[in-house]
């Protein structure tokens, strides 16, 4: 069986300092329950996005022209994206738990 691409998926993002303008991307392009903020600078979002889609429209990565390439470059924010695999542990509030279950 082959995996569909656009299939949604579970991601997190963790940004290394807050930023209004980031999250604010994040609200907008992941409104409602396709996101779930642990923090401020720790968020969950399900989306069918690509991983470098993610990064562009949150504020952590942006083209910039080099030359005759294009280049990614920071944006407004260092941080990260990970894929989540399905397989997860710990300890934390229902709430964390009822979000993952619910977009699993």
């Amino acid at each position: 069986m082959t995996r569909d691409r656009r299939e949604p998926r579970t991601y997190v993002v963790i940004l290394q300092q807050e930023s209004a303008e980031a999250v604010d991307l994040l609200k907008q392009n992941y409104p409602g329950n396709a996101h779930y903020a642990v923090n401020s600078r720790l968020y969950f979002i399900r989306t069918a996005d690509l991983i470098g889609g993610i990064c562009e429209k949150v504020g952590i990565l942006k083209d910039e022209k080099s030359g005759d390439q294009v280049v990614k470059t920071r944006n407004l924010v260092s941080g990260v994206v990970l894929r989540l695999n399905g397989i997860s542990a710990g300890f934390a509030s229902s709430d964390v738990w009822d979000w993952l279950d619910a977009t699993a």
